[in-house]
């Protein structure tokens, strides 16, 4: 019989423990980047307007100035596909130091369930306007970062427009 030494039997212990808890981690960062990761990118960049029934773009103060101060649903089917062209047109970015001018949380609803994605304009031409796809909204795994200037554009004009149809309080 082979006898081991203290030293060796705790390393083994460690090495065993190690792979142990990596092949864990390996195994849940397979399953988060799978096909989940896939349907959500899928589901903000290549949505379709026919599949969308309403849009809701949310405040959100964290970081800077939020784009809303209370929830905005869009029913409009032209509003609508605006939003999903100009998601449709989002490229693979790399952020380089944004500064947020606005920021806001979307979230697109169809029959069966709710998309949502975080939304900034930058103050810069080189950032523009940035679409991040987390798996939790805005945090957790980051799963792209995509520029689509046209989105931040159609976003301002349809708060810009509901801001200006709303009636003034008298006094």
């Amino acid at each position: 019989m082979v006898r081991l030494g203290a030293n060796l039997r705790i390393r083994i212990i460690t090495f065993t423990l190690l792979a142990y808890c990596l092949s864990i981690t390996g195994a849940l960062i397979l399953a988060q980047f799978g096909d989940g990761c896939q349907r959500r990118l899928k589901a903000v960049l290549k949505c379709s307007a026919k599949d969308i029934q309403t849009v809701v773009i949310k405040p959100y103060p964290e970081y800077g100035t939020p784009l809303v101060t209370q929830e905005v649903t869009i029913t409009d089917h032209n509003d609508i596909e605006a939003i999903c062209e100009a998601l449709n047109l989002a490229k693979p970015h790399p952020p380089n130091h944004p500064q947020t001018m606005w920021q806001a949380v979307v979230e697109l609803h169809n029959k069966t369930r709710i998309v949502s994605f975080y939304v900034t304009k930058t103050m810069d031409e080189k950032n523009g306007t940035l679409v991040y796809i987390f798996s939790h909204i805005t945090y957790g795994w980051l799963y792209g970062v995509f520029r689509s200037d046209e989105l931040g554009t159609t976003l301002e004009r349809i708060v810009k427009t509901r801001r200006s149809s709303k009636p003034s309080a008298s006094p």
